[in-house]
This record gives structure tokens, sequence and C-alpha cells, in this order.
């Protein structure tokens, strides 16, 4: 059975650490080290609320990395509170 996006974006998400923005924020000033990874492409800009972070939060999970979160926020929330 062919699985939607929808489907892969909702297994990804029962699989990973999902956090809002604040939480983020919040993790990100108490890091000693902390990267956060814009996985957007240009010409999709349409897909900015969380589910492209959270198919890639997955695929570094699975990579072997312990300490990943997606920010299941809108682009907009996440410049608002990083800026």
């Amino acid at each position: 059975m062919i699985k939607t996006a929808g489907e892969l974006i909702t297994e990804a998400q029962n699989k990973i650490n999902c956090v809002d923005v604040f939480s983020a924020k919040t993790i990100y000033d108490d890091a000693n080290y902390a990267v956060i990874i814009d996985v957007r492409e240009l010409s999709l800009t349409h897909c900015a609320g969380g589910g492209r972070a959270s198919l890639a939060a997955l695929t570094l999970h699975n990579m072997g990395y312990s300490n990943v979160h997606a920010i299941t926020a809108t682009f907009e929330e996440i410049k608002d509170v990083f800026s």
C-alpha cells in the first residue's frame, strides 16, 4: 500500500520529539551547542509548518542522532520567537 505524505508525517511525528516554538527556543538557549536546520525547499514554500521537519528529524534519529527535535510551528512563528 502506498502511503500519503500526511501518513508519513504522522508516522514520523509519533516516533520523534516534536516541540512547539517556545520549547524549541528554551532548548536552544539552554544548550551548549545547538543547531537549527532549515529543511524547506525554495520552490515548495507552502510546506512550512513542521511536516518536512518531522521527516528530517526522523531520518536524523534513524541515523543515530539522539538529541533531535522537530519544531512543529510555522516558519513565521519560528522567526518571531528566534529573532
